[in-house]
């Protein structure tokens, strides 16, 4: 009897016991909790691990969409670095175009002289088609002056050898500091600033080249001339050599007759080239305002 009525009760008191749990208002609370922490971490299902697609393992919905911290999404800033990355090969192409359309050329690595490069030099590519004829006429005289240079210092080092000649000492001197500076002067003062203004097509660069040329064409015909003690082994030289030594004269025959090839080579390119800037609509006030432009530019770095 006690064991039958222990059992009743026990079971009497299994199906008539309060859940302290199964309160209504505790699950609603419990509930309202719940949204409420979905919405702040940006979860917008009860499975925070619910995925978008079929098979494998996925990034959970609620961090592709939103990181906790509120900052962009591992995909928001992939896609946003992917358009950056468009958007700058549309302007490398569209730069590469325009240079190209100008002529100019992306590696400009030092291909001159070929002995030890320093600097870029190209006519075909960096010239307009215009003006390769005078331009490699250009860089012919060029090398053909410095030949003309180092002829006429050899010419006055044989001076040495001849007798009753007055100025061999100032002539050996002069020529040989015309050679040592006279060579980077022509390149730097009138063929690179040909080969610069024919490139940019600057009336400012033009103008100076017809400056510094003139005076090369100057010191050419100086040259010709050949005053004693002046280093020039010119014609007044040649005469007076000539009859003291028949083969110092010869190399000072030699010498005069390519001077006066020089400077015919040098009136030539000097017309081609102002034919060229006339031709291309290039003026005087073009290179005044680039002029003024460049002055304006060098004050403000230099303030």
């Amino acid at each position: 009897m006690s064991t039958s009525s222990n059992s009743n009760t026990s079971s009497s008191s299994g199906e008539g016991a309060i859940n302290p749990f199964d309160d209504s208002s505790i699950k609603k609370a419990q509930k309202t909790e719940n949204d409420q922490n979905n919405e702040q971490f940006g979860m917008t299902t009860n499975n925070p691990f619910e995925t978008e697609g079929t098979g494998g393992f996925q990034e959970p919905k609620f961090i592709k969409e939103r990181n906790l911290n509120g900052e962009k999404s591992y995909d928001e800033r992939l896609r946003e670095v992917q358009r950056l990355e468009a958007e700058l090969d549309i302007r490398e192409r569209e730069i590469k175009n325009r240079e190209m359309n100008l002529g100019e050329d992306y590696d400009r690595t030092p291909n001159w002289p070929r002995c030890k490069p320093f600097l870029f030099h190209d006519i075909p590519q960096d010239i307009p088609v215009q003006a390769h004829g005078f331009m490699r006429m250009a860089y012919f005289n060029w090398m053909f002056g410095t030949a003309c240079l180092i002829w006429n210092a050899f010419c006055l080092i044989s001076k040495l050898f001849v007798k009753e000649v007055d100025g061999k000492g100032n002539d050996l001197v002069i020529s040989i500091l015309f050679v040592v500076f006279g060579v980077p002067f022509a390149w730097i003062f009138w063929y690179r600033l040909l080969y610069n203004a024919a490139r940019k097509k600057k009336s400012s660069k033009f103008i100076l080249f017809f400056s510094t040329f003139s005076v090369w064409m100057l010191y050419s015909v100086f040259i010709c001339i050949g005053i004693k003690g002046t280093g020039a082994a010119g014609l007044i030289n040649l005469i007076d050599i000539y009859d003291q030594n028949k083969i110092v004269g010869v190399f000072c025959i030699i010498n005069f007759c390519m001077w006066i090839c020089c400077v015919l080579l040098y009136v030539w390119v000097i017309v081609r080239v102002n034919k060229y800037y006339k031709s291309s609509g290039l003026t005087t006030e073009q290179a005044k305002d680039e002029a003024r432009t460049e002055v304006r530019k060098q004050a403000q770095e230099f303030i």
